[in-house]
């Protein structure tokens, strides 16, 4: 009897504790949708190119992108997405409807969200780099 009881609290406990931390991973995840909404911008420089655009995640789980990729001596590639974004899990996850570049419509994204606030998203690329984007600022004057 006395074995059955303890069986039962821990089967108790094991469930508590999971129902804490899904709530606790969605809580998380929503919190994450709600730091994302905005324009964040793409820059990197490297010795062969740089890029320069803006990721633009709407609250209705649309995004549009646009870059352009300077590539040194060879002129300018314009690349341009649009498509749906959503959270799981703690992984921004981007599905492409829309592009200039072939190929890529239907392509699906997964990067681990590392941490969001009002100026910063750093997250790790599902390529395994860590990027760190930066919200762009709008003045209302």
């Amino acid at each position: 009897m006395k074995l059955f009881r303890n069986l039962t609290l821990a089967l108790i406990s094991f469930i508590l504790v999971c129902s804490v931390q899904a709530n606790g991973k969605n809580s998380t995840d929503e919190s994450f949708r709600k730091k994302l909404v905005g324009v964040w911008l793409i820059e990197h420089t490297s010795p062969h190119f740089s890029v320069n655009g803006e990721v633009n995640l709407l609250a209705n789980g649309s995004f549009n992108t646009w870059a352009d990729f300077v590539f040194k001596g060879k002129g300018v590639k314009p690349i341009r997405y649009k498509g749906v974004w959503e959270v799981k899990n703690g992984i921004l996850i981007e599905t492409i409807t829309e592009t200039n570049i072939p190929g890529e419509v239907g392509k699906v994204t997964e990067d681990e969200i590392l941490r969001v606030d009002d100026r910063e998203f750093e997250f790790k690329h599902s390529s395994g780099s860590v990027i760190i984007r930066k919200r762009k600022v709008t003045s209302n004057t």
